[in-house]
């Protein structure tokens, strides 16, 4: 039924999450039939550690992308739904703030159905941790944003960057096929692109714990992001 995808980039610090996620998983309805994990030019031992993953879980169907330049975690997902062999696909992140166990509680609560073809669901944050140093930090550089991605994309969604998000499969290899922004900006071109086919978005309640460990740098990354956000209109 579903592919998961996870893109890594010097992940091996917090990769006892990721196992500790693994063997927690039950896969209570047997949704996700394959996992693709996605290296994408690591430069620590993060590579060994997936391929190490993959021997240990071998019944989670699992399989590794080696991508030897990094080039973001855009590109990486891209590379991976590309091989995506279900007809879904659930894209999640390395360290696994966003449990396994939510897509089954969709499921459970009827808040999907895997017979609506023409329609893709995205994760809405709630965060458990609200004493995060960053957090108040994150509200307001994310209420601002919001409102630039409105103006300028017309996107009326608030949570365009959680890392959760199911897709038909079909709708994935198309929309990420030909994708232009391959780091943090690239959630906006899918948005935007989905916006353009006429797709439906659902957004879904996730909760999401706040790992410390974020690549992300608020300020030149948020610098970044307006920038793409005028590329993207362009396209």
């Amino acid at each position: 039924m579903i592919t998961l995808i996870i893109p890594f980039y010097n992940e091996s610090k917090r990769l006892d999450r990721f196992e500790e996620g693994l063997n927690q998983y039950k896969n209570r309805n047997q949704l996700i039939q394959e996992i693709i994990l996605v290296n994408d030019g690591s430069t620590d031992d993060t590579l060994p550690h997936l391929q190490k993953f993959q021997k240990q879980f071998s019944e989670k169907n699992i399989q590794v992308i080696h991508i030897e330049k990094n080039c973001g975690k855009g590109n990486a997902l891209q590379a991976g739904i590309l091989q995506a062999q279900h007809n879904w696909v659930l894209c999640n992140d390395a360290d696994l703030s966003y449990r396994l166990e939510q897509i089954d509680d969709w499921y459970d609560s009827k808040l999907f159905d895997f017979n609506k073809n023409g329609i893709v669901y995205f994760g809405k944050r709630i965060i458990k941790d609200k004493k995060s140093k960053f957090f108040v930090h994150r509200i307001i550089i994310g209420k601002i944003f919001y409102l630039l991605i409105r103006l300028i994309l017309g996107i009326n969604i608030q949570d365009t960057q959680c890392g959760f998000k199911l897709y038909p499969t079909t709708i994935a290899k198309k929309v990420f096929k030909d994708l232009h922004e391959k780091r943090f900006a690239f959630d906006l071109e899918i948005i935007y692109k989905l916006i353009q086919q006429n797709i439906s978005i659902q957004t879904l309640p996730v909760q999401c714990i706040d790992i410390e460990g974020s690549k992300v740098n608020l300020l030149k990354d948020s610098w970044n992001m307006f920038c793409a956000l005028f590329r993207i209109r362009n396209l």
